[in-house]
């Protein structure tokens, strides 16, 4: 009798674990998208987009950290945004001290959100701007 009320435990213990992680859910899909740029100066520029994604909570509140790329250096986080309640977000610098620019890239940092126990995520995404 004691070995079939700890084989049932064990199979109880299994389908609880099971059920556990198939309830993660996979993180909600963003891009992220640039619009336009300005150039108030031949070393001053500024890069405006906005973030798409399937659910609103993804939009509001979101970090894009803008990187630049320039010949003979690593990647340099030239600022930082936080995006609108419609996913929008404007960020720029000074580009004084950098060689050739190759690349410009936005990243925007993933989300969570929701109750502790069914938190949600949104995705993090990377995309270039200028490559």
């Amino acid at each position: 009798m004691r070995r079939g009320a700890i084989v049932a435990l064990l199979g109880c213990l299994a389908i609880l674990g099971s059920a556990q992680t198939a309830s993660a859910a996979p993180p909600i899909p963003t891009n992220v998208t640039s619009v336009g740029s300005v150039n108030p100066s031949p070393t001053v520029i500024g890069i405006f987009g906005y973030i798409t994604s399937p659910n609103p909570k993804c939009l509001s509140g979101r970090s894009v950290k803008l990187f630049i790329s320039s010949t003979g250096n690593p990647d340099k986080l030239l600022d930082t945004a936080t995006t609108s309640t419609g996913g929008y977000w404007g960020a720029g610098g000074d580009l004084s001290g950098f060689s050739t620019i190759t690349r410009a890239y936005a990243r925007v940092t993933a989300k969570r959100f929701g109750p502790k126990k069914h938190r949600r995520t949104c995705a993090a995404v990377s995309s270039d701007i200028l490559a």
